[in-house]
């Protein structure tokens, strides 16, 4: 085969250009740094179009002669000339932690020359490392560090472990036949169950299969060296110790961070981030499943879900409205958002804090996030995990305030430098919309900090059962301090809400609808026996007149006592205590009901004294009267049924 560095490859014979030793050597000096190939310009003298295609270049003198692991390099440089990844010298550093944190594990009798795919577009695990020996990519995580165990694998790093996604075959024992496979996603089959994942790039899977399958025939003495013309052997030779160079530059960033990852990663992998992620979907998919709103549900149809309500929480004592509106998200768009901030930046924070303490850190900052809200906004449903999201953003800046020199360069950074600029992004963003609770995000973003920097301490975030023991302590006090707070919030919050224009009256009227009842019900109780009295009495003064066998010198003394007597508890009627307008509404009703019964006591009387039929019938007449008094009392008895009803009030039998 032929190599060109101005042409893809893609297994056909391309030749390179014949220039003069002159032009050739300005040319090197020029492309020293550019870490790939470059074709010099035809020299002046040299025949146009004069080209000699590498099959036709016979074994040379021996400085014309590359070792493999040079013209590994070249079917690299070509590869990166197609846009397919980075070629060493040139492998950009956020490029290479990616590699290294994720898959990559450099062995002591190789040297890395390229990674190809994403690499860096958080898609680490889409990408793959091309070495002189090797080919690196992520795979399965390993349950186990001792399955590493490798005797093909000579690794003599002094620090950590490699990444548990590492993945590697030697090019000797790559399989003859190298195809790609699957149906929707294209996946390189290297046999056995091993599969390379470089996303929908199908030029590049192509790509790389050639190279893999030239790179296996030379290792295996299928097919001679290649060799290359004077000027792209020299050019080769010439970049080469830039080549060494880059690779001890990776050897030492893969020991700083295996060194890193020893130190500081509590926990393997993430756990809890899933399951808090998980429980957000749970919920929201048991909402819609409910038949509420998938885009847009109602504030109301929230606060029933368990969403945060000043009025709710400091009122009637649901405290835990302050947990549950943790998982709660007012449509797909909100939800969507919170889950790829957390699915994205909580599992690096899990493996700092162990799963415990990232649980600590995600609830503690969720609930310090919700007592803010409820302190600034008491009045307003809130709800969602946006305040447990920023905690654990405020958890990694905690983190790195006290553990940074234990993180190397590369990943500190981008890392804290990362962390600032989303959390300044969200800051001015959230500064521009009135929907967007700054105070939840805040309140958790502070609380985050505070618990991220008491667990990054080195002698309570340690992997062993040590470590656990104070951790738990730890949370146990960092939790009693947060309720503290939290009591002092619910009671700031409190005078917040009564002092609020709207909402204050009718809280005010709300909290009073218990004791001004009982004080109205203690003073009306003597008055209802009285009530029943006079109309009993009544009733039997009807009877008499009647049977005809009393005379009227016998009722008119007994009609003039209930006369006197109605009027003594209109008397009393009047001085009953009215806490609030309901009740006075109630009041009124009875006070109506005794005029009335006292206007029918009269008519009575004037019937049995003058015998006159027409006060007994008519719209002023002893029926009307009798009917007008039970109204009143009918209307008594749903004035109060709507006040139980409308204060939640449950009448006690003495």
């Amino acid at each position: 085969m032929s190599l060109a560095a101005s042409h893809g490859y893609d297994g056909r014979t391309y030749p390179l250009e014949v220039v003069d030793d002159e032009i050739r050597r300005e040319r090197l000096r020029d492309n020293a740094l550019t870490g790939g190939l470059a074709v010099a310009p035809v020299a002046k003298g040299v025949k146009e179009g004069a080209r000699i295609a590498m099959e036709e270049i016979l074994p040379g003198p021996a400085d014309d002669v590359l070792t493999f692991d040079h013209v590994a390099w070249v079917y690299c440089a070509i590869l990166g000339q197609q846009g397919h990844g980075w070629v060493a010298p040139r492998i950009p550093q956020p490029v290479l932690v990616a590699a290294v944190s994720s898959y990559l594990s450099l062995a002591d009798d190789e040297t890395l020359l390229a990674i190809v795919g994403k690499g860096l577009n958080n898609v680490p695990t889409q990408s793959c490392a091309l070495t002189t020996k090797r080919i690196y990519w992520a795979g399965d995580p390993r349950q186990d560090e001792a399955e590493w165990d490798d005797a093909d694998h000579p690794d003599a790093q002094a620090v950590g472990r490699p990444p548990l996604r590492c993945e590697y075959l030697a090019y000797k024992d790559l399989p003859e036949a190298l195809d790609l496979t699957g149906v929707l996603s294209k996946v390189i089959d290297l046999g056995e169950g091993r599969q390379i994942n470089l996303g929908a790039n199908i030029p590049l899977l192509q790509a790389l299969i050639g190279f893999l399958k030239e790179v296996r025939s030379v290792m295996v003495g299928e097919k001679p060296l290649p060799h290359l013309i004077p000027v792209a052997a020299d050019q080769v030779r010439l970049q080469w110790p830039a080549v060494l160079a880059a690779d001890a530059e990776a050897r030492t960033l893969q020991a700083a961070i295996r060194g890193y990852h020893a130190q500081t990663l509590v926990a393997k992998r993430a756990v809890v981030t899933p399951l808090m992620a998980a429980a957000c979907v749970l919920v929201y998919v048991a909402m819609v499943a409910r038949g509420v709103s998938p885009i847009d549900p109602s504030p109301r149809v929230m606060l029933d879900w368990g969403a945060s309500f000043g009025p709710s929480v400091v009122f009637d004592r649901q405290v835990w409205r302050l947990l549950t509106s943790m998982f709660l998200h007012f449509g797909l768009i909100h939800l969507a958002m919170n889950l790829w901030c957390l699915l994205t930046t909580g599992p690096v924070v899990e493996r700092f804090f162990g799963h415990l303490g990232f649980a600590a850190l995600y609830v503690l900052s969720g609930l310090g996030g919700a007592a803010a809200s409820l302190f600034v906004h008491p009045t307003f449903i809130c709800a969602g995990a946006s305040g447990a999201i920023f905690g654990v953003f405020g958890g990694l800046l905690g983190f790195l305030a006290i553990r940074h020199r234990d993180v190397p360069p590369a990943i500190l950074q981008p890392m804290r430098s990362g962390t600032l600029a989303f959390l300044g992004y969200n800051v001015l963003f959230g500064l521009t919309s009135s929907t967007i609770d700054m105070a939840a995000h805040l309140g958790g973003l502070a609380t985050g900090f505070v618990v991220g920097l008491v667990l990054a301490d080195g002698r309570i975030n340690r992997p062993d059962r040590v470590g656990l023991l104070r951790r738990v302590a730890v949370i146990a006090v960092l939790s009693a301090g947060l309720v503290l707070l939290t009591r002092q919030t619910i009671e700031r919050a409190r005078d917040r809400i009564m002092a609020d224009p709207t909402m204050g009256p009718q809280l005010e009227s709300a909290l009073n609808a218990g004791p001004a009842w009982n004080a109205f019900q203690q003073a009306l109780a003597p008055l209802f026996p009285e009530f029943d009295r006079i109309s009993r009495e009544t009733e039997r003064v009807i009877s008499e007149i009647d049977q005809g066998d009393v005379p009227a010198s016998r009722i008119e003394p007994t009609l003039d006592h209930l006369i006197a007597d109605s009027e003594s508890l209109g008397r009393r009627l009047e001085t009953l205590p009215v806490g609030n307008p309901e009740i006075r509404a109630m009041s009124d009703h009875l006070v109506m009901a005794k005029t009335h019964q006292h206007q029918s006591l009269v008519l009575l009387k004037r019937f049995v004294s003058d015998k006159d039929a027409s006060l007994l019938k008519g719209p002023d007449g002893l029926d009307a009267s009798f009917k007008a008094y039970a109204k009143e009392f009918e209307e008594f008895r749903k004035l109060r049924e709507a006040y139980f009803k409308t204060h939640q009030l449950t009448l006690q039998e003495p």
